[in-house]
């Protein structure tokens, strides 16, 4: 019979594996557990400015800062007698799109969800100067009035991300 270990489909659990089939949610106590060691790349990236610098920063893909430490990604799963990693969801094989015909029909998708969801309840959006704020004030434009927009500041950085959130909303006349 087949073993296997998998995440839920959006990742919110996480799980990570070891080459000696040893399953963990977090690295560090996979790393103690089995006796990896720090991975030297992921040192350079631990130390690098770029990383300091993000509040919210983790390692891209199945990297940890562990050797042969990974993570297992949504979609995928592990085969716990080869330690194998197969996607197994979606099932058929992707389609290649082009930026320019995903645009409009992920943007058309965006607006009439917002839409549904503020038929049936009030919306709150949480806004920053980021580009994802930018993307969700352009697809709640249509029911503006409806929605209480906000920004949380508590330091120097998210002050001034108020002050930029504040501005896009003026210029939108929100």
């Amino acid at each position: 019979s087949e073993t296997f270990a998998l995440t839920d489909a959006s990742g919110n659990r996480a799980l990570f594996y070891h080459d000696t089939g040893c399953l963990s949610s977090h690295p560090s106590l996979l790393s103690d557990v089995v006796g990896a060691k720090q991975d030297s790349q992921a040192t350079q990236f631990l130390n690098s400015p770029t990383y300091k610098s993000d509040k919210d920063s983790y390692f891209p893909g199945i990297r940890t800062p562990f050797e042969s430490v990974r993570a297992l990604t949504p979609n995928t799963r592990l085969d716990l007698e080869s330690l194998s990693v197969e996607r197994f969801y979606p099932r058929d094989s992707l389609r290649k799109n082009s930026t320019e015909d995903v645009i409009p029909e992920l943007a058309n998708l965006f607006k009439t969800q917002v839409e549904v969801l503020a038929d049936n309840e009030p919306l709150a959006v949480s806004l920053t100067a980021g580009i994802d704020s930018r993307v969700t004030l352009a697809a709640t434009r249509a029911v503006a009035d409806d929605v209480f927009y906000y920004t949380l500041s508590f330091d120097d950085e998210s002050q001034k991300e108020a002050r930029m959130a504040k501005r896009l909303c003026s210029e939108l006349g929100l």
